[in-house]
């Protein structure tokens, strides 16, 4: 029975030890739903201002994606954020951000 805890203790360990090890890869948000000005990409957001100065372009783990000005650093989750991808990427179409800026 000694045998089966330790066991199981040294594969708990070792998984903290592997998780612990993804987390530092990760990038890093001020929070992991809402949107920042540190996630604004200027030279994007400055194009799409000039017909649309509502809108930002802002980056996260996940690639682009478009948002109103009023909802960066608010302290609430933004549901432009944590949209699926093809949401994003029919906001950032439909707002006239180029693809090819999205590989940057």
């Amino acid at each position: 029975m000694a045998d089966k805890a330790a066991a199981s203790q040294a594969k708990k360990v070792k998984k903290t030890a592997e998780e612990a090890g993804s987390k530092k890869d990760a990038p890093k948000f001020p929070s992991p739903f809402g949107s920042h000005a540190s996630m604004d990409r200027k030279e994007l957001t400055e194009e799409l201002q000039k017909k649309q100065p509502l809108l930002s372009v802002l980056e996260d783990e996940n690639g682009l994606y478009v948002t109103e000005t009023t909802r960066l650093d608010n302290k609430m989750a933004d549901p432009n954020r944590y949209a699926g991808e093809t949401h994003r990427k029919e906001q950032l179409v439909k707002a006239g951000v180029e693809a090819g800026a999205a590989k940057k």
